[in-house]
Formats: C-alpha cells, sequence, structure tokens
C-alpha cells in the first residue's frame, strides 16, 4: 500500500506504556496478606485442596479501593485480560455501572501468604435472586479472573470447585452465580476457573498471529488483486488531501475521537438492525477515564486517519506486550466511503503491530464478517451458570434456556434478517417519539415564558 503521513508514531510512542498484561513474567508473586487492611476485610475462609496440595485462603473484601495496591501490584504479572485492570473495573463502578445496587464481593486468594489469584465479583439483584457476576461484565469483552501463572498450571478441576463452593460461603448472600464471556484459553492456557455449569457463549472472539515480516504476512492475508485494489482506494484517498494517521494524544482530542467513533459504530448498528452496546453512558465514561491514564495500569490506545485533519476513521485499542486489542473502530459513512477508511485504518494497525513485534491481533468478542475474514484462529467464550439455593437454581436454568435458543435464532439466517427488521423499525420508531416529545417541549417553552 502507498506511503502514509505518520504524525508521531515511533513503536515506543505507538505501543509504549504499561502492559496490561506479561504472561510468564518473572516478577514474584504479592506476598505478605497482612498489607490488607483488616478492617476491609469482611470475610475468609479456608479451602481444603482435596488433592493434597496446598490450602487456599480466600479473603472478601468489599471496597475497590481497599485492594487497589494488591490488585495493581498482582496484575503486572498475573495472566488476566485488559478488562480486569483495576483502573478500568473502578472507572466502571464509579460511573455507576449497569446496576447501581451492584455490590463489589472481591475474592483475593492466597496460599500461605503469597496472592496467587483475584476474582473481581459482585453481587448483583436481578428479579429477587441475587446474581454473582464478574465486576463491569455488562461492558467487557472478557470476564475472567487474575491468576498467577503457577497457580494457574497446577489448579485441578477439583480445586477449582472447592474454590467457587467458598467462594459462596464467605459472601453468604449468593442464589445464582452468573459467569459470561468467559475465555476458554488466558495466554495459551486453559481457564482452570471454569468448571461448573458451562455453556458456550453465544458468540466468540476472533484473533490473528503476527508475523515481524508484514510484507510476507499481508501476502498471506489477501490476494493480489485484493491488495491492489486497495492501493488504489488509498491513492485515490490521498488526492483527496493530506492523509495522515496519528495516535491521538491530547485529552480534548481523545474525549471528541471518542464520542465520534462511538456515535459512528451505534450508527452503523442501529442501520442494520443490530443492537446498539454504545448507547450505555457507563461505556463511555469508563473509555474516556481510561484514556486519561498515563502511567496507570491500563493501556488504552486512540487512533484516527485524518484527511486535511477531519476525522474519517477511529479505533479504540488496548495495547500489550504481546497482544495489540481491537475495542471500537468506525468510520464516517458520509465521507470517503468508497475509498474504505475504515479497512485501510485497520490495515495500518495490523501493520503497525506486526512491525511492533506484537504476537497477536485480538478482534475481541463478536462474530462480525470482517473479523472472521482477518482472522486465523477462533477463541470460544464460555458463560457458566449454577445456582445455590432453590431460586437460584431456577434463575440458572432459565439463564441457559435462554442462552440455547439465542444461539439457535442466531444460527438461523431467516430468523436474523427478521430480528434485524423488527429492532431497526423498533430504532426508528423511538427516533421519531423522542423527536416529536422533543417538539412538544420546545412549542411549550415560549407559552411558558409568555404566560410568565
Amino acid at each position: 500500500m502507498g506511503s502514509m503521513d505518520v504524525v508521531e508514531l515511533t513503536n515506543s510512542q505507538i505501543f509504549g506504556g504499561h502492559s496490561y498484561v506479561a504472561p510468564g513474567s518473572s516478577q514474584g508473586a504479592l506476598r505478605n496478606p497482612e498489607v490488607l487492611d483488616p478492617s476491609c476485610v469482611s470475610g475468609q475462609i479456608r479451602v481444603v485442596n482435596p488433592d493434597g496440595g496446598p490450602d487456599a485462603t480466600l479473603y472478601l473484601m468489599t471496597d475497590l479501593e481497599a485492594v487497589r495496591e494488591a490488585w495493581t501490584n498482582f496484575q503486572s504479572s498475573a495472566w488476566s485480560t485488559p478488562f480486569q485492570s483495576f483502573d478500568w473495573v473502578r472507572s466502571w463502578y464509579l460511573e455507576g455501572s449497569s446496576s447501581p445496587k451492584s455490590k463489589p464481593a472481591i475474592i483475593l486468594g492466597y496460599e500461605g501468604n503469597v496472592l496467587t489469584f483475584i476474582l473481581p465479583l459482585g453481587v448483583e439483584p436481578f428479579l429477587g435472586v441475587k446474581r454473582l457476576c464478574w465486576l463491569a461484565g455488562d461492558i467487557n469483552d472478557y470476564n475472567c479472573p487474575l491468576v498467577a501463572p503457577e497457580f494457574a498450571s497446577r489448579l485441578t478441576e477439583k480445586m477449582a470447585a472447592e474454590i467457587w463452593d467458598g467462594v459462596a460461603k464467605v459472601i453468604g448472600e449468593v442464589d445464582v452465580f452468573h459467569l459470561t464471556r468467559q475465555p476458554e484459553f488466558i495466554a495459551g492456557v486453559r481457564n482452570p476457573f471454569m468448571v461448573k455449569g458451562i455453556a458456550s457463549s453465544s458468540c466468540a472472539s476472533h484473533m490473528l498471529t503476527l508475523e515481524s515480516d508484514w510484507k510476507s504476512l499481508y501476502r498471506r492475508l489477501r490476494s493480489s488483486r485484493t491488495r491492489s485494489r486497495l492501493r488504489q482506494k488509498h491513492a485515490k484517498l490521498r488526492r483527496e488531501g493530506k492523509l495522515q494517521f496519528r495516535s491521538v494524544r491530547s485529552q480534548a482530542e481523545r474525549d471528541l475521537v471518542i464520542d465520534t467513533v462511538l456515535r459512528w459504530k451505534g450508527e452503523q448498528l442501529e442501520a442494520s438492525g443490530d443492537r446498539n452496546p454504545f448507547l450505555s453512558a457507563t461505556l463511555q465514561r469508563t473509555i474516556k477515564n481510561c484514556s486519561q491514564v498515563r502511567q496507570g495500569t491500563i493501556s488504552l490506545r486512540i487512533y484516527g486517519l485524518y484527511v486535511d485533519n477531519r476525522l474519517i476513521a477511529g479505533v479504540i485499542a488496548f495495547v500489550g506486550s504481546q497482544t495489540f486489542s481491537l475495542f471500537v473502530t468506525a468510520y464516517d459513512p458520509r465521507a470517503f466511503a468508497q475509498c474504505s477508511p475504515g479497512t485501510l485504518l485497520l490495515l495500518k494497525m495490523l501493520e503497525l503491530s506486526a512491525r511492533a513485534g506484537l504476537h497477536s491481533f485480538d478482534f475481541l468478542a463478536g462474530d462480525e464478517a470482517y473479523k472472521r475474514d482477518w482472522c486465523d484462529r477462533t477463541l470460544v467464550l464460555k458463560d457458566s451458570f449454577w445456582g445455590v439455593s432453590m431460586w437460584g437454581r431456577v434463575d440458572a436454568r432459565i439463564s441457559h434456556l435462554t442462552l440455547k435458543y439465542k444461539k439457535i435464532l442466531k444460527a438461523n439466517p431467516t430468523a436474523m434478517v427478521l430480528l434485524r427488521r423488527i429492532n431497526y423499525f423498533k430504532v426508528q420508531a423511538m427516533a421519531i417519539f423522542a423527536a416529536w416529545i422533543k417538539s412538544k417541549r420546545n412549542s411549550g417553552s415560549p407559552k411558558q415564558s409568555k404566560a410568565s
């Protein structure tokens, strides 16, 4: 593909900063549970290892700030995903979460005085039952524990089941475990905590294995005809004005790009009749808050493709030591759509990720056609539902049935077309109704002011 002006884009500038995960890191595990403030420990329980290995002590923490130090120190060497970063979860919680009644129930698991895992959980009321869910699970693409690599490699299913039983006992107010979008593998190792009530999620995630030789990788990914067509689109876009790819630095511009990209993505989903998760104010504010973290525990990056300083496509992504995770990407459908700016921006991100020495490009959860088109492997996501109380078992059964029929519906193209049409007309009707309400309010304002 032809050249493109790249503003402030050395590898260290694009991909530098704190890594969200360092699988197999040699850093030592966090020691001394005594650093936890005893007044902040809401409960603890000892879990006996049925396999004869070390027992575990579970500490229940209901205050996020009380676990900040333990969490942030541990995540630098633990296996996890960007969605288990302390800053991400904290921002989600402070912004209200999907349920204002969500109550943190964070479990710190120790062997002796060594922290080996963190379960970022929360209790949420739902139709009279108390569900135990992953914190920020409503906006996360991946939900899982933070686990020390050495512990993950030897944790057995029996011990994992005992730990979950201990979690229910130490929290004491759980009817049902409702754990969704859990990756089957974390850093290439099977997720050892998925042992109960397991079913495949309604979607998967998709990844591409990168190679440092970008030209060779690109030739393998795309035919000569496709590469030629993309070069032509790139050349046409350059003729429209000064073409630049930027890593967005200033906070004011970051906020603007975030708002714009989420709006474009939402419009795209609504136009196709798909559900629009980007209407969530909690998600929008969480992304903005985390984009402000410079040397913190998360590496959220914002990128844009510009023509004459006009944004025409944007990317919101997490960048780690080995993986580029594409969270949201969208383009302006009203500007140069015939030049495929979204594809050109994606291609640039793939190239820079490969040249920077990253191992994987993660398209995250979702079965969109473009993800399947670029990926070379699929990561299975799992949901786990199991009840502790009678009503919890009823809720778990309903959740399993709902998931089953959702997957049946997604597998039926005719049904999906009908559902998308219904969703599209519903969105249009809501927009018309909102406009009508607004016009009524505006028409009433002069009368009110005149009367006053």
